[in-house]
């Protein structure tokens, strides 16, 4: 007998509520569920915005540890070429053409980091929607130019054997 008495109180309440005009509010609801999503939309941006900076410090202090990297490389060519010139008569020409065009190389691509850098801040600071693949193509332009560096080091060092 009680759960009768359950059962009917809770369907009796459903219909109350059930019958209680809701066409005033929903208008309402619907005005607050938009704003609600533009704030979350808003939000979710800067947090966007925010994480994408992260990445790209990350990824151009990487750039900045290979460039280092490149430039010490090519010191140590350097210093092997002349030490090698000193002790031996080898004519290295080639070797030290292909290292100077290295050496070129690696001051173009840090004008080109700079430039990069700064179109990527000017991107993150826009209020245009950021797209993870536009930091990602200037990205790969640059890491472009440093495998080309590597390789011009490589054929310098085979030039020096």
């Amino acid at each position: 007998m009680k759960r009768y008495k359950f059962i009917t109180f809770t369907l009796i309440a459903l219909s109350l509520v059930a019958a209680i005009p809701a066409e005033a509010n929903e208008r309402g609801l619907f005005n607050e569920r938009k704003e609600n999503r533009q704030e979350l939309k808003a939000k979710f941006t800067e947090k966007r915005k925010v994480i994408f900076n992260k990445k790209t410090e990350n990824i151009f202090k990487q750039i900045d540890r290979t460039i280092s990297r490149l430039e010490n490389s090519t010191d140590r060519i350097d210093s092997r070429i002349t030490k090698i010139e000193e002790l031996t008569e080898k004519d290295l020409t080639d070797a030290k053409n292909k290292l100077k065009e290295a050496e070129d190389k690696i001051s173009e691509t840090k004008t080109k980091i700079e430039a990069k850098k700064n179109e990527l801040k000017n991107l993150l600071e826009s209020e245009s929607e950021i797209k993870f693949e536009d930091i990602k193509n200037h990205v790969k332009e640059i890491r472009d130019e440093m495998k080309l560096i590597k390789n011009l080091l490589a054929e310098t060092l085979r030039l020096i054997k």
